[in-house]
């Protein structure tokens, strides 16, 4: 006999990335006022202070809904013998599973950052109901090097990955405020000159 797996797909609604409220689509680069909303948040986050976007979502609200999606596909169903889930999320979406799962503690989003373009991670979670990490970011899979006719937007998905783990390495989050404020510190120690600085801030990914 030949044993078959079938593998279901879903698409939860309450899986889409956090609502930002009055800050989906702007471009933090060249609005300075989102830019300290940006800033001031997720440093109250770090903090402990759950604040939330202005008309959006705090990460406590953004949590429980995505939880209950994964309790309705049986993700946290333990008394299955083996079982594997794929979830495809948007970034602040994997952080809050992750530091969910792992600290049930959502404070502890930025130890999964930085999450870049199609990176993957892997966490088992035991009979016990505790969870285990074992893979975070991982992306020897995305190719650095693409075909002559790749689209500048997905040129950019992978253009950072090199700059975001430099960012992570120096202690960052590995968001565009610390490719920023790794950009600053090299044009003040003048390892680039000016013309470079602008022209690589302007390449920065929000």
């Amino acid at each position: 006999s030949v044993s078959v797996s079938v593998s279901v797909r879903c698409c939860p609604p309450q899986l889409m990335e956090m609502d930002f409220g009055d800050l989906e689509g702007v471009v933090l680069r060249t609005n300075e006022t989102a830019k300290k909303i940006y800033q001031d948040t997720v440093f109250a986050w770090s903090k402990g202070i759950m604040r939330k976007w202005p008309d959006g979502e705090d990460p406590i609200c953004t949590e429980k809904r995505i939880c209950d999606a994964l309790l309705k596909v049986g993700v946290y169903n333990v008394n299955i013998d083996s079982k594997h889930c794929c979830i495809i999320g948007h970034g602040r979406t994997n952080k809050l599973i992750m530091s969910g799962l792992l600290y049930q503690n959502v404070t502890r989003m930025a130890d999964f950052s930085p999450q870049d373009n199609c990176c993957v991670s892997v966490i088992d979670i035991h009979r016990s109901a505790n969870a285990t990490l074992v893979a975070k970011g991982l992306i020897a899979h995305v190719k650095q090097k693409l075909p002559p006719k790749t689209t500048r937007h997905h040129r950019d998905l992978i253009r950072s990955t090199k700059f975001r783990r430099e960012c992570e390495a120096n202690g960052g989050i590995g968001g565009y405020l610390d490719e920023l404020k790794l950009l600053q510190s090299k044009y003040a120690q003048g390892l680039i000159t000016k013309d470079q600085y602008i022209e690589l801030e302007k390449n920065l990914d929000a």
